[in-house]
Formats: C-alpha cells, sequence, structure tokens
C-alpha cells in the first residue's frame, strides 16, 4: 500500500511539472510603486482551450482577477475593474497588465489554461513592488571652517546613496534606519572645508537607486568668497521623510529645511534629531520616548515645542512620482 501511495505521488508530480512546462510566463516580476506590472503568459504547445483565468493567490486565500474566453470576451472582476487591464486577448496567450501597483498588490499570480481533456493547465508568477522616496538634500554650516552637506533616501530594498560631482568632499559617512514597514533610510554625509572651495559656486549631486529605480538631485554649495552658508540649504520631499520615520523604532535622524511655515511632525522610539534650517516661521513638534535634540538655525522667528500625544500624519507613498 505505501508503495502504491508513492508511485503516485510521482506519478502526480510528474504530471504537475510537464503541466508547467506548458506553460512560459515569468517567475518574478518587479514594478516600482506607481509603476505598471506586465504578466504574460503563452502555452508552448497548441491546446483545445476553452478559458483562461487569472487568479491572485494570497495566504488562505485565491482571488479571481480576471478571465477570457470567446463567447464573453476579456472580463474583469469587479474588486480589480480599473487596476488590472488585458494586454494579449487569446485562449494559447493572455496576458495582463497591473496600472500603478501599490503594497497590496505585491503577491503571487497564476494564469489557468482550462484545457480539453487536459485540465487546468498553469502558470504562475510572483509580484515584487519595491519603493524610493527621495532624495533629500540638506546643507548646513557647522563653523566658521566648515560645511556639512546630507543625502538621505528611504526605499525597499534598502537605497544606495551616492554623492557624484564630490571632488571637494571629505569625511564620508553613511547611517541606515529599518522602519517597521520594511523600508529603510540611508544618509551619506560629507563636510567641505571652507579654504578648499574655489571662488566659484560648485554643483553636487547625489544619486539614489534601488531595485532598478533611479533618482537624482543637486545643490549648490556656495563659492569661498561669500560670508555664510546660512539660508543657502535647500530640502526637498518633506512628505517621504515624514512618512517613512513615522512610528519608527531605532536611531532616526530627521533633516528639514524650509522657508514659510513649516510643521513637522515625529514619533518615535528611539534616540531622534531633528535638523532645521528657516527662513520664515517654523513650528517643530516631537513625541518621543528617548532623548530628543532640536537643531534649528533660522532668520526669523522660531518655535520649538515638545508636545504629548501627537498623532503623526500618514503620506501616501503611491504619490511619489519623480524620477
Amino acid at each position: 500500500m505505501a508503495r502504491v501511495k508513492s508511485c503516485l505521488s510521482v506519478l502526480l508530480l510528474f504530471l504537475a511539472e510537464g503541466f508547467s512546462q506548458l506553460v512560459r510566463t515569468q517567475q518574478v516580476v518587479t514594478a516600482t510603486l506607481g509603476e505598471d506590472a506586465h504578466f504574460s503568459c503563452r502555452l508552448m504547445r497548441p491546446k483545445d482551450v476553452l478559458q483562461v483565468t487569472w487568479q491572485k493567490v494570497t495566504p488562505g486565500a485565491i482571488e479571481n482577477v480576471a478571465t477570457y474566453n470567446k463567447r464573453f470576451g476579456p472580463v474583469v472582476n469587479p474588486p480589480f475593474k480599473g487596476k488590472v487591464e488585458f494586454e494579449d486577448e487569446g485562449l494559447q496567450n493572455c496576458s495582463i497588465i497591473i496600472r500603478g501597483v501599490s503594497r497590496g498588490d505585491e503577491s503571487c499570480y497564476k494564469c489557468l489554461f482550462n484545457a480539453y481533456p487536459d485540465g487546468a493547465i498553469s502558470g504562475r508568477t510572483c509580484l515584487r513592488v519595491n519603493e524610493l522616496y527621495g532624495p533629500s538634500l540638506l546643507i548646513t554650516q557647522t563653523n566658521n571652517s566648515h560645511t556639512t552637506l546630507s543625502c538621505s533616501a528611504t526605499g525597499r530594498p534598502a537605497p544606495i546613496v551616492t554623492w557624484e560631482d564630490s571632488e571637494i568632499l571629505e569625511n564620508f559617512t553613511i547611517a541606515d534606519v529599518t522602519h517597521p514597514n520594511g523600508t529603510v533610510t540611508v544618509t551619506i554625509t560629507a563636510t567641505v572645508a571652507a579654504f578648499s572651495l574655489p571662488d566659484k559656486d560648485t554643483m553636487v549631486r547625489c544619486v539614489v537607486s534601488s531595485g532598478g529605480a533611479i533618482k537624482q538631485r543637486s545643490m549648490v554649495i556656495p563659492a569661498r568668497d561669500q560670508a555664510s552658508f546660512a539660508g543657502q540649504s535647500q530640502v526637498s520631499d518633506d512628505d517621504w521623510i515624514s512618512d517613512a520615520v513615522a512610528g519608527s523604532v531605532g536611531h532616526t535622524n530627521l533633516q528639514s529645511t524650509n522657508q514659510g511655515h513649516t510643521n513637522l511632525q515625529s514619533t518615535n522610539q528611539g534616540h531622534t534629531n531633528l535638523q532645521s534650517t528657516n527662513q520664515g516661521h517654523t513650528n517643530l513638534q516631537s513625541t518621543n520616548q528617548g532623548h530628543t535634540n532640536l537643531h534649528s538655525i533660522t532668520n526669523d522667528h522660531t518655535n520649538l515645542q515638545s508636545i504629548p500625544n501627537v498623532t503623526v500624519p500618514q503620506y501616501d507613498a503611491a504619490q511619489e512620482v519623480e524620477k
């Protein structure tokens, strides 16, 4: 009896492998948050196919996403309408597109060719969603002889952050923070000595990459004869910074430069360092469990407050479109 069960298991495994070899599809599809993901599925041998079905496979559940047959044509089920579209419609080759992928779309997907008399012949593809926010730049004068530059980016997988055109930069340091949502913030910091600055403004560029996505941003270091760097700083994408660090566990650095009215809120467990260079009215609010250090260089009115029980606003990462 045991021998019969063993032979039956081998036969079923052989049939499954044989059917899987009949379908050509991608093993993994990778897309950056907000981009489109393309899934292809093709039979390697002609079969008498009655219908093709795409399914989303999640732990403990399988959802029918879309179907195609000759009688009804392409049909996308209600939960996926406006999200999923057919790219190729056919009984031998059937491809779909997931528009503007989000974290919720990260899963495995099956295409099933319901053929006669073979039954269901399927292929399987898994979607991996990468995220990349930033970069954000900050330049501050630490003292009369040196200036500090930093560049931060948050992503999944952890982004690679580098300086380009950085001949005058020195003392490079890199720090990273892993957040509960699986993203990682990487910050690269460097200094520049005042005596090494040329007589004209110098452009430096920060380049970040994660999962195939690449973004960059530039900043200008004022010429040597300018009296001060105060007020010359540049920061972008404040929203992704506050979202990425909200509720983080570990050592976190928030850096922001604003011109106008600004309200930064952060809830952290660990050591938090908020740095801000502002021209205008500034209100920094922080609720922390641990040590808090607020630094501000301003040319106007400044109000630093530490307020308990502050609710941190969340930012929809899918809105990040800059590349």
